[in-house]
């Protein structure tokens, strides 16, 4: 593994380390590219719900000013780029877009987290979800994918549900469907390795290798030590042998605006 596109900064509350304790992180494990794609911050939220896991919009320029200093120190070593992970919230997606174009990131992963929007939907995680919002998730990727600005659909096996086995085989196929129609890779995510989560599911990739969609290895990485990441990828590396999917080095990389 040489590529990673989801790299976290401490911007977002919940990841430590400097921008470039990661990128020497990156370079001292090999990897000759990676993108720095922390959650990206959400416009019209002001006075509706205060987001902890993001960056706040005043921070968007020194993001920006950081990442390009880092393509400037590791020019010929490693290639940086810049980006975002973000959630499709249908309320807020425009004025989202209205307020990253014109720092002109080198691309955006999409990472679902929520149903409907933050503020009033339904987290997919942890203690699970129901059944409404499994399927509200499928949509919105569905709904995100069509805009075609997005390089990867990131941890798409991401949704605890707790009911039927054969309602979350349904939505797993119309996911895979979903992001190979639009031409998206998906990500098999090496945190939830890292951190013994329920994804990534074995159940999911199956699906995805009969699909034909093409896979992606991503650190998902909050701390700088995630580039240390032999033991995850062999993890991985193994789960995707098993479903007969070979994963691709690197995604293609869309520029969004």
């Amino acid at each position: 593994m040489k590529y990673n596109y989801h790299t976290h900064t401490y911007r977002c509350n919940h990841a430590g380390g400097s921008d470039l304790e990661y990128a020497r992180a990156a370079y001292d494990n090999g990897f000759v590219e990676i993108g720095f794609s922390d959650h990206v911050p959400q416009i019209g939220f002001k006075g509706i719900f205060d987001s902890w896991f993001r960056m706040a919009p005043e921070e968007t320029a020194a993001y920006f000013d950081s990442i390009n200093k880092l393509k400037e120190e590791f020019d010929g070593k490693m290639n940086i780029l810049s980006g975002f992970e973000v959630e499709y919230y249908p309320k807020h997606f425009q004025a989202l877009c209205e307020h990253i174009a014109p720092f002109a990131p080198d691309y955006l992963i999409l990472g679902q987290h929520f149903s409907n929007n933050e503020y009033d939907g339904e987290y997919l995680g942890d203690s699970g979800c129901h059944e409404e919002a499994l399927w509200q998730y499928a949509q919105q990727i569905e709904d995100a994918l069509k805009t075609g600005l997005f390089t990867y659909l990131a941890h798409p096996d991401l949704p605890n549900f707790r009911g039927s086995e054969e309602t979350l085989q349904k939505v797993h196929l119309r996911l895979c469907e979903t992001a190979k129609a639009a031409g998206v890779p998906i990500e098999c995510n090496l945190l939830g390795i890292k951190g013994n989560r329920w994804y990534p599911k074995k159940s999911f990739f199956e699906i995805a290798a009969k699909v034909g969609c093409p896979v992606v290895l991503g650190l998902d990485a909050h701390s700088p030590d995630a580039f240390n990441h032999e033991k995850e990828e062999k993890i991985a590396l193994d789960l995707l042998r098993e479903c007969g999917i070979i994963p691709i080095d690197k995604p293609i990389i869309r520029r969004p605006f």
